[in-house]
């Protein structure tokens, strides 16, 4: 049984079709990338995964669990983390407050809902210290977002997701806001992730990065897959004729 399974996910805009009878693997610890030109249904698929959006058929298997059909009470702390691709930290905060709020909220939720694991704010902040340092971001703790790097915002995206303990991260372009020259730092920190055992996903339109990180891709057009494969089969062949064909950008 496959660590993460989609089948037949489908998802309509009114007539659009945002995503068509998707369905592929991704074993744990591996990293996926999806390709595919503007409007080929990367995003619906991403907000799909993370329950954004309501796929309108299909199943998203993680583990042997469907996460389409679990209730709101065991989906509290969602199972697949998201990366903003703007990083949507809150300006108001400092770089620690941002990482221990989500934490902070989800444990008000188990209280609505009677679960007995309640957060504290000293436990949060301690989990949000272990997990800047993790990240590289300890120095930073007391910055507010407008004071960090593009590159810094990115690992502090990554820190809050991570408060979470999703089993899955998933990025949304996360080199579109950076500068060329911070690509490198998100690419040695993807593997770093991947070293560390984390399953990743992500949308991009960064062939070279995606070349760099991926173990395995998905090319999509129109809302369908087009190919998909092992990366270094795929940017051998399906990629490049892609390329030339403008499905990607």
């Amino acid at each position: 049984m496959a660590y993460l399974e989609i089948k037949n996910l489908s998802k309509k805009y009114g007539e659009k079709e945002g995503i068509q009878n998707l369905s592929f693997n991704l074993e744990k610890g591996k990293i996926l990338t999806v390709l595919g030109a503007s409007g080929s249904g990367k995003t619906t698929l991403l907000r799909c995964l993370v329950g954004l959006s309501s796929p309108d058929q299909g199943t998203v298997t993680l583990e042997g669990k469907n996460l389409i059909q679990v209730s709101q009470e065991d989906n509290i702390f969602s199972r697949i983390g998201l990366v903003f691709q703007s990083f949507h930290l809150f300006p108001h905060l400092t770089v620690l407050e941002n990482v221990a709020l989500a934490p902070l909220l989800a444990s008000q939720k188990k209280i609505i809902f009677k679960q007995k694991t309640v957060l504290n704010d000293d436990r949060a902040r301690t989990e949000a210290e272990r997990l800047l340092e993790w990240v590289d971001m300890s120095a930073k703790k007391d910055a507010y977002p407008c004071e960090l790097s593009g590159g810094q915002q990115q690992r502090v995206a990554i820190a809050r997701a991570l408060a979470l303990n999703p089993e899955i991260l998933a990025f949304d372009e996360p080199t579109s806001a950076l500068d060329p020259a911070l690509r490198g730092e998100v690419t040695r920190l993807f593997k770093d992730l991947k070293s560390r055992g984390k399953t990743l996903i992500v949308v991009t339109h960064d062939l070279d990065f995606a070349r760099s990180v991926s173990d395995d891709v998905l090319l999509l057009k129109d809302g369908k897959i087009e190919s998909q494969g092992p990366a270094s089969e795929m940017f051998q062949t399906s990629i490049p004729i892609a390329f030339e064909k403008n499905l990607v950008e």
